[in-house]
């Protein structure tokens, strides 16, 4: 999906929320959303704010734009962020991670996972 206005947060979420209007109308089950680095914020933000959607996975995610974390629960996030990131830091992963963390704490009870330690540079992979 692209966006109409990149890079413009509110706008960007509004086109995902488009998108999952547009799959519920066609009958589509509840959807998972993924996005990368600026979309895993929108997706953030996007899922919060939708019921159609089962859950999110954001992937080297930057901060501004997912101050919404702690509106998905219990729906899913998987945040993956490497350490090895030059674009974005891995404290960016954490801090999403530790919003949801503090606003609902019966949400997880496991410590962030150190299984992407060396994951690729800002995920150049993809």
């Amino acid at each position: 999906m692209s966006y109409r206005h990149p890079n413009v947060l509110p706008e960007c979420a509004l086109d995902i929320m488009a998108g999952v209007a547009y799959l519920k109308h066609c009958r589509y089950q509840p959807v998972m959303l993924v996005g990368h680095s600026f979309g895993g914020a929108v997706v953030i933000a996007a899922g919060a704010l939708n019921d159609h959607v089962a859950g999110v996975v954001a992937l080297s995610p930057q901060t501004y734009g997912a101050h919404l974390v702690g509106q998905l629960a219990p729906r899913p996030l998987l945040v993956v962020h490497g350490t090895a990131d030059t674009r974005l830091p891995y404290s960016c992963g954490v801090q999403i991670y530790t919003g949801l963390m503090s606003r609902n704490s019966w949400y997880c009870t496991r410590e962030p996972s150190t299984a992407w330690k060396n994951a690729p540079k800002h995920w150049n992979s993809f």
